[in-house]
């Protein structure tokens, strides 16, 4: 069937008819060419059958003109619409049918998100269940960040907490099985397929001013794979500032238990630890020197990291570095001989050092590259009376200084008391 424009002449009902003329033998698919229907009935006074056909409208009772949902008739307006109609595979759905359809998975998809999303943020009373390392944990957490936003990190590994990732990721794993955090290491499918349908992909990176880094862009709507700060119980309303300050009043108002106080202590050595390490690594880099990493250094490391601030370590490490890159450039021995170097060195000077109740006062300044954990951070403001810079002060001194200023519970009060059981804590 032919639909006509309006106003037509009968010479150019007849050009119309042999435009929408279809044989199997040509090439195009149609009988005549353009060009053959206007050189035929153009000098009848005929308007160009580009003209006459803008307005014309042409269907068949091939499947492909007629949805398929509301079975109304659909035509093409010209011969390549045809083509692509008659040879598509798909079934024909009407503009309307689509759209109404589209709007039904929109539906679906808002569903879809608004479930899950209540299922998996459901609010929990966690902060009771929380021991005193986990609830500071989860304020220096909460410090970090620069937005008030429940999304705290894409991987468990984009949350610091020490900067100690054994460390970071016990406690991490603690409060997620706590609910205090809740991690989404993947989306089901139909969350997934929901979450592109309202918001587009996942994976659009925007540059952040304030952080001057490259972040992943997320719609307000959307629920993206990462780690999430739990709501609680008490009040869903509860925002990252909110749960800060119950944090801060909890760990000001509480005594500090005694299992506590212990895994305080060791990550307030492991802490300084990782910064001895990395100062190793600072000299190994500067004068190309091998150093093995032993039981003898270890050894080394955790006896200065409880008497010595990192700077003051930091200043023996260069001198005895390049010592011993002098005595590996003048005998050049083999590789293991030479990566006990600095080792040996070092704990010489120091045994003598000791030995004549001499101490380390020289310091030199701590690389940039070695940065203030946000654990150091807050402690410092919560209980080493403003000294902010661990690097002044050896994991021994911090210890003391914290002991000195907490609240602490009765059963840690007699261990410190008791010299004999002080140095288990």
């Amino acid at each position: 069937m032919i639909c006509y424009p309006v106003g037509v002449t009968e010479v150019e009902i007849l050009a119309i008819n042999d435009y929408w003329l279809i044989s199997n033998e040509s090439r195009t698919g149609f009988l005549y060419t353009l060009k053959e229907i206007d050189n035929t009935y153009k000098p009848n006074n005929s308007r160009p059958i580009s003209v006459l056909t803008k307005k014309s409208r042409f269907f068949t009772p091939h499947p492909a003109f007629t949805c398929q949902n509301c079975r109304c008739k659909k035509p093409v307006k010209n011969r390549s619409e045809y083509i692509r109609r008659t040879k598509s595979e798909g079934e024909i759905i009407c503009c309307e049918c689509s759209n109404l359809k589209h709007q039904r998975d929109i539906d679906i998809a808002h569903r879809t998100l608004k479930e899950y999303k209540t299922e998996i943020f459901k609010p929990v009373p966690y902060l009771d269940s929380l021991t005193f390392e986990e609830s500071f944990a989860l304020l220096v957490i909460l410090s970090e960040q620069t937005q008030n936003s429940h999304l705290l990190g894409e991987e468990l590994n984009d949350v610091t907490i020490t900067g100690i990732q054994s460390i970071d990721q016990r406690i991490l794993l603690s409060l997620i099985e706590k609910k205090a955090l809740v991690y989404i290491s993947a989306l089901p499918s139909d969350v997934e397929s929901s979450n592109t349908l309202l918001n587009g992909a996942s994976d659009c990176l925007t540059y952040d001013k304030r952080s001057k880094k490259l972040a992943r862009y997320q719609h307000p709507d959307s629920i993206a794979t990462g780690v999430y700060l739990s709501a609680l119980a008490l009040d869903e309303a509860l925002d990252v500032t909110d749960i800060s300050s119950i944090l801060y009043h909890k760990l000001r108002a509480s005594a500090w238990p005694i299992d506590d106080v212990k895994k305080a202590h060791q990550t307030i050595k492991e802490v300084q630890l990782g910064k001895l390490y990395q100062l190793v690594m600072e000299v190994t880099r500067e004068y190309k020197l091998p150093v093995e990493n032993s039981t003898s250094l270890s050894s080394l490391l955790n006896h200065l990291v409880n008497k010595y601030p990192p700077q003051n370590i930091f200043y023996t490490f260069r001198v005895y570095a390049q010592a011993a890159a002098a005595r590996i450039h003048k005998e050049s021995p083999p590789w293991q001989v030479a990566a006990r170097y600095f080792t040996s060195l070092v704990r010489e000077y120091i045994e003598g050092a000791e030995n004549r109740g001499f101490t380390l006062n020289r310091v030199w300044t701590i690389p940039s590259n070695i940065q203030t954990s946000p654990f150091e951070a807050l402690f410092s403001q919560l209980y080493l009376d403003g000294h902010f810079n661990w690097n002044k002060l050896s994991a021994g001194e911090v210890v003391s200084k914290w002991l000195g200023s907490a609240r602490l519970s009765e059963e840690v009060q007699g261990v410190l008391s008791d010299d004999s059981l002080r140095d288990d804590m």
